[in-house]
Parts: structure tokens; sequence; C-alpha cells
């Protein structure tokens, strides 16, 4: 019994803040309600009580609407920042004795591959000439790959059979996992060479 009495007083309680937090929010509005009207009747103006409170409701809600619109504006700015920021692009940086070059990566499992790797520390391979058009470096790893026919241009950078990365410096046509492209190719086949060069690849960005 008692325990039924602590209940029904508690629930009783609850509605009484219920009622009260209402008749707060319409002591204000009709606060609102008769300011406007006093206003109105200063200024000689109609003091229709209903036109009254649909002024004040208007306002109300106008109020309400671009402080919502304020808060979605902000967070699509927020979103937009945040895919900014992942969208940034990574470089690759790609140095060959005194020349240094850059190269945009692609978006694949391959390069994922190759830039975990490099997280921790820059790779550098041996890379030896092949066939007067490209320089081929073992990785030591077999990366995930995508392999496609296509035609190689000079600055592409190219997976081969999964565990070869490829520089090319002439065009040629095999199957391959494209990497990246070097973005500025001055100085990027003489830097290269005909004889075996060693090359660091680190990330930039």
């Amino acid at each position: 019994m008692k325990s039924f009495l602590c209940m029904f007083a508690f629930t009783m309680l609850l509605a009484g803040c219920g009622e009260e937090q209402q008749e707060a929010g319409n002591l204000e509005r009709n606060t609102s309600v008769r300011m406007e009207k006093t206003v109105l009747e200063e200024e000689g103006m109609s003091t229709d009580w209903e036109e009254v409170v649909d002024a004040v409701h208007s306002e109300s809600t106008a109020s309400q609407d671009q402080k919502d619109f304020s808060d979605t504006e902000r967070n699509l700015q927020g979103t937009e920042m945040m895919e900014n920021e992942e969208d940034a692009e990574m470089k690759l940086r790609i140095e060959i004795g005194d020349s240094s070059f850059l190269a945009a990566l692609e978006k694949n499992t391959a390069v994922e591959a190759l830039m975990e790797r490099m997280e921790k520390e820059p790779l550098v391979l041996q890379m030896a000439d092949y066939g007067g058009f490209e320089k081929v470096g073992e990785l030591g790893q077999t990366l995930p790959s995508d392999n496609s026919q296509m035609t190689a241009q000079p600055g592409d950078i190219m997976l081969y059979q999964g565990n070869q990365l490829v520089l090319f410096y002439e065009t040629h046509t095999w199957s391959y996992t494209k990497l990246g492209q070097v973005e500025d190719l001055s100085g990027w086949a003489e830097a290269l060479g005909d004889e075996e060069v060693t090359v660091t690849f680190s990330l930039e960005g």
C-alpha cells in the first residue's frame, strides 16, 4: 500500500512539473501577446486579439526557423570540412640521386598497401633498366593487384606481377596495376638514365 501511494505521489509530482512547464510557456506567450497589444493600442492600430496572437506566433516561428537553418548550415560546413580532409591527396616523393619528383597516387588496394609500408620509413629500391623503356625494382613483398592491359606512358608508376615496382620513361604495353603518375617530367628520363639506380620513395602531404 505504501509503495502504491509513493508511486501515485511521484506520478502526480511529474504531472505537476509538466503542467508548470506548460504554464510557464503559456505565460511567456501571453506576456508577449499583451506587450504586442499594448504597443498596437498606443499607436492607434487594430487590437484584434486573434491578429495579435497570429503576429506573435509568426514571429516566434520565424525565429525558430532561422535557428534551425543556422544549425543545419553549420552541420553542413562541418561535414564538408571533414570530407575535404579525407579527400586531401597524398603524394609520392621519388628521389633519384640529386633529383626529386612528386607523383599523384591512384586510389586502389595496391596503393593502400604500399602507403602502409612507407608509413614508418621510406622505401629504398635498387632499380635496374629493362628494355630501354623502364626501371624495375623488387619490392620484397606481394601487393594486392588488379591488372589490366594498358599502355604505360613516361612517368607512370606501375605494379608488375604484384611484387615489382616499375618506373617508365618511355611507352610500353603490358598488363599492370597502375600506382601513380609523376606530375612534372622535367629531368625524369635523365635522372633514371640507362644504368642501375637507387630510388627512394616516401609519402608527401
